[in-house]
This record gives C-alpha cells, sequence and structure tokens, in this order.
C-alpha cells in the first residue's frame, strides 16, 4: 500500500537520521527535502486509463489534502534504462513536516475510504499496477540557486541530469554565475530544479532537473546554452579559465534521464 511505503519510509529515516546529520551538506532555511519514490509497472496488470484513474482518485482525496506536502511530481519514463520505472516525486518544506505526512496520510486515507474493507480493496487494485520493487532516496535543494517553477496543464519532457560531484580535489566555482548568466537565461527551459544527495545509495548525486515543451526543445536549448555561454564570456580564454573552474565541481561523469510528467498528478 502507499500509505506502508511512506510510513516505513519515514520511520526508518527517524530512527537513522542522527547517524547521517554531521554528514549532510550545509544549506539555508529555504532548502526543501525532495523524496523520490522509484517503483515499477506490473506489465502484465497495467491499464493505463484506469491506472491513471486510481492515481488521480487518490491524489484528489489524500496527496492533495496533506497540508505538509509542498509539491509533487509523477515522472514516467520516455527515454531511460528501464521502460517500467515511475518516479513519486514529494516535496516537504522541512524535516518535521516530512515526519508529520506519514501520520496525515493514514488519517486522510481513514477518512477517504472509512469502511475497512473497502479501503483494503482500493489499494489492492492500486498496488496491483506495480512490481513489489522499489526504492527511496531523499535529496535537499540548493536554496541559492534560483529555481524556477513550470506551468503547464499538458505533459512536458522532463530531463534529469545526475552529474556526479566530487569529494576531494581542487574545488569547483562559478555554479551560481553560471545559474545567473546562462540557465536563467534561456527561454527554452520553462523549469529547472538542483538538488543533491541527502539520504540513499550514492554521495555524490548532484540532480538537475528541466522541464521543456518537447523533445525538439530540449535539442534547442543545448545550442541555446552554447550561445549564452559565448555571449556571457566572450574572450575565449576567460570562458576556457570559468568552465575548467566550473568543472572542478564533478568528477566528469553523469547520468542522463528523460521522463514525462504527469500534470494531473502535480501539486
Amino acid at each position: 500500500m502507499k500509505k506502508t511505503f511512506t510510513i516505513l519510509l519515514t520511520l526508518f529515516i527517524s530512527l537513522s537520521f542522527s547517524n547521517f546529520t554531521a554528514n549532510a551538506q550545509e544549506t539555508n532555511a529555504e532548502s526543501v527535502y525532495i523524496v523520490i519514490t522509484k517503483r515499477h509497472f506490473n506489465v502484465e496488470a497495467t491499464n493505463k486509463e484506469e491506472w491513471q484513474d486510481r492515481e488521480l482518485e487518490y491524489f484528489k482525496k489524500v496527496t492533495s489534502q496533506n497540508e505538509y506536502v509542498l509539491h509533487t511530481e509523477v515522472l514516467k519514463h520516455l527515454f531511460t534504462e528501464d521502460n517500467t520505472e515511475i518516479l513519486f516525486v514529494t516535496v516537504y518544506k522541512d524535516w518535521a513536516d516530512l515526519e508529520k505526512s506519514g501520520d496525515r496520510i493514514t488519517e486522510l486515507e481513514n477518512a477517504a475510504w472509512p469502511d475497512e474493507k473497502e479501503r483494503n480493496a482500493f489499494f489492492e487494485k492500486l498496488d496491483g499496477y506495480y512490481t513489489d520493487v522499489h526504492s527511496d532516496e531523499i535529496y535537499k535543494s540548493y536554496s541559492e540557486i534560483k529555481n524556477f517553477k513550470v506551468k503547464s496543464i499538458d505533459p512536458m519532457i522532463v530531463y534529469m541530469k545526475n552529474s556526479k560531484l566530487k569529494l576531494s580535489g581542487k574545488e569547483g566555482k562559478g555554479f551560481l554565475e553560471f545559474n545567473e548568466k546562462v540557465t536563467q537565461r534561456n527561454p527554452i527551459i520553462k523549469g529547472y530544479y538542483t538538488f543533491a544527495h541527502h539520504w540513499g545509495s550514492d554521495s555524490t548525486d548532484f540532480i538537475e532537473t528541466y522541464f521543456y515543451t518537447s523533445l525538439c526543445d530540449l535539442e534547442k536549448s543545448n545550442k541555446e546554452m552554447d550561445e549564452l555561454v559565448k555571449v556571457s564570456w566572450p574572450n575565449e580564454k576567460d570562458r576556457m579559465a570559468f568552465l575548467d573552474d566550473y568543472n572542478n565541481y564533478f568528477t566528469g561523469k553523469h547520468q542522463d534521464f528523460i521522463y514525462t510528467n504527469v500534470p494531473v498528478l502535480s501539486k
């Protein structure tokens, strides 16, 4: 059940929090927590229209009513290594709200389906669209970077770039400057979010998420970025020096994932 995943995750995180707090990156109070749960469609049982209807019912009765949840996105595979994967992204204002959310979910579910048999039947049907395999990651946003939100009633292309941070060696610099001079000025990018590892499998994760209207726009955006870099640093020597410093943030290894979102399940 959805609530089982959420309650167990919240409990485990609460018990584990003291073990990794010392290693967490320092961010200010404006940072938010992002929980990404990856589930997998049951390819033998999934009727996509019925699936969306069920998830939408849950969203309207529970997720959208949960005051501790700031934002949500549901991202479906487009170009990733696994065509069954689906990401449930949930954003919380702070750690306290993340912990409170589990109990609130239980309250809302009981209120939405007061009859236990009907409630169990609903979740049995909903869970039947997925396999039992899932994974959870928690990230913390970079509040210093200007994120901008996407507003669309149509599905959008969501490109996630997972760069690997250097944990030692020469320190990188210039990310904020690049964000202001290039990313923020690119009109093709309709939404942009950044966050880094806080709890999960890989402490080097640094993820940038871009929203585009189409795959064509994603391709156009890369060309626009190149032009903006040249405009921002017209002197080639200065440009190369800046990019060398910028690239010192990362190991040089990254992963690319492209999804589509489900707007009716966005909060």
